[in-house]
């Protein structure tokens, strides 16, 4: 679909991108309920749990690199490598944090967090000297926020979403815009819908989260980087294996979408 031929088929297949980005497949998993040995192990290593019945891990975990850690609430655990192009990867490693509601998978390096709460983990992950790393059901993660385009008085306001691009804001907000406005409201309020129902904030394969005090609220994308940053908040960041988007260097980003290879830094407020 060209940038000049915008109708009701190109919505919905944009609005599909999108969904494929947001919520990717992903296949069932098994989950082993902890044994007395195991819990015994992991205590021995300074962790605990108010209910190690809440606590599951997938079948072949290894708990020899989890330590100082508490869990709270139902939490999942794939403490296994992960496999990098037919490759083992790293193994993973649980350090000195508080997980709370959070299913992790292979490969993730999880170290001195004082919160993770409320996500999933895809695949070698790192999230490292960070503080409240957070998300709650309910957020839409930068969606739906209405951008004044054109003039300030807001007969042009077109509402968010992550692939959201120029050529489409511009056929948005012009004066013959009605009809397909309101196509794009449809799709905008399904999509809508189902991130504010998504049990679960989503955090994709190799993304770093390092030194920041807050990130809440997001969806995280593959390869993307929150490193030194002030806060992230109900936002979405986009990447893949070589265009990962950044936040760095003491900079806030808040109510916002970056999409592939966007790059906030040096103090700069979005």
């Amino acid at each position: 679909m060209t940038d000049d031929r915008f109708d009701a088929g190109g919505l919905k297949e944009i609005f599909e991108e999108a969904s494929s980005e947001l919520f990717p497949s992903m296949k069932p998993k098994t989950w082993d309920p902890l044994s007395a040995s195991q819990i015994e192990l992991l205590e021995k290593n300074g962790n605990r749990s108010g209910d190690w019945s809440n606590v599951r891990i997938a079948p072949g975990s290894e708990l020899f690199t989890v330590e100082d850690c508490r869990f709270d609430g139902e939490v999942r655990l794939a403490l296994i490598p992960s496999s990098i192009a037919g490759a083992t990867g790293p193994h993973p490693l649980l350090r000195d944090s508080i997980l709370e509601n959070m299913e992790v998978g292979p490969g993730c390096r999880i170290v001195s967090v004082g919160l993770l709460s409320g996500f999933l983990l895809e695949s070698d992950v790192t999230v490292e000297n960070c503080g409240r790393v957070t998300y709650a059901t309910g957020t839409a993660c930068g969606c739906g926020i209405r951008l004044e385009l054109g003039v300030e008085t807001g007969e042009r306001t077109v509402r968010s979403f992550t692939l959201l691009h120029t050529a489409l804001a511009d056929i948005l907000s012009k004066g013959c815009r009605s009809e397909l406005l309101g196509v794009y409201g449809e799709f905008l309020n399904r999509l809508m819908a189902r991130l504010t129902a998504r049990p679960r904030g989503l955090i994709r394969n190799g993304s770093l989260l390092r030194g920041t005090s807050l990130i809440e609220n997001c969806f995280i994308g593959p390869f993307c980087r929150i490193e030194n940053a002030t806060a992230v908040r109900n936002s979405s960041l986009l990447g893949d294996s070589a265009r990962g988007s950044s936040v760095t260097d003491g900079a806030l980003v808040r109510d916002s979408i970056l999409q592939w290879g966007a790059l906030v830094d040096s103090l700069a407020i979005v």
